[in-house]
């Protein structure tokens, strides 16, 4: 059946069942009788499926479905009622929560930003799009530094430099060098970076002073590195000559 039943139909079957004889019902071979179990000369004759055209196998079943029907019928129909009920209640609530306006800004519940109602989470929605898109090339992916912070940056780039065994020392103004290499990193005033510079570009120097928020030096601990600076040191007041 695939139209719900209707509360008029569910009552004609229950007028039936109210108006058959008491149950329960019982079944001895293909005969019906009342009662939960068949006694001889005591149970209530009810009716027989005896057909003489089937099978005694089939009267059987049938008897067995006829005498079981007297209690299954009420309590299907008791269900049905119950489930109807609950039916009618979710389609009232249903009715209420429509007849509401909600607002046209409504809070994300995951991150907590504001979206229009009735559309995604922009923000959630680039979030996901930014780790899917990294997902699918986690190490060249331009996405990739946008998901790290400027420190975290920063923090790997001088971490390059102690995986590649590079000894250096960061001074007051934070002027990055290294004891044996001609490559130093400095701040250039005119464009307010951070540049990569060589010994060699004297001529083309840019406009060194000293940066912003200076930290104190740095010390490097790392095997060898006391002696750089003491041969470093040396060479400065001794005109180069290593002792």
């Amino acid at each position: 059946m695939s139209a719900p039943m209707s509360e008029q139909r569910l009552a004609e079957i229950l007028a039936r069942a109210e108006a058959a004889t008491p149950g329960p019902w019982c079944a001895d071979e293909w005969e019906i009788y009342q009662g939960t179990e068949y006694v001889p000369g005591v149970s209530a004759w009810i009716g027989e499926t005896c057909r003489g055209t089937s099978t005694p196998e089939q009267d059987r079943a049938d008897a067995s479905f006829v005498a079981a029907a007297r209690t299954d019928v009420p309590e299907l129909a008791a269900a049905v009622q119950l489930l109807a009920a609950e039916v009618a209640g979710l389609r009232a609530r249903i009715t209420e929560l429509e007849a509401l306006t909600p607002a046209p800004i409504q809070t994300c519940r995951t991150c907590g930003t504001g979206y229009d109602y009735g559309k995604p989470c922009s923000v959630c929605e680039f979030k996901k799009r930014m780790a899917a898109a990294l997902a699918e090339d986690p190490h060249d992916s331009p996405l990739a530094s946008t998901l790290v912070s400027p420190w975290q940056q920063a923090v790997a780039g001088l971490n390059a430099l102690v995986d590649a065994d590079v000894i250096f020392h960061v001074e007051p103004d934070g002027h990055i060098s290294a004891p044996f290499s001609d490559e130093h990193i400095e701040w250039d005033l005119q464009a307010r970076r951070w540049v990569l510079t060589h010994d060699d570009e004297d001529e083309s120097a840019p406009a060194l002073v000293e940066a912003p928020h200076s930290a104190p030096p740095v010390r490097d601990l790392r095997p060898g590195a006391d002696a750089a600076r003491r041969m470093l040191a040396n060479r400065d007041t001794t005109g180069g000559t290593d002792v």
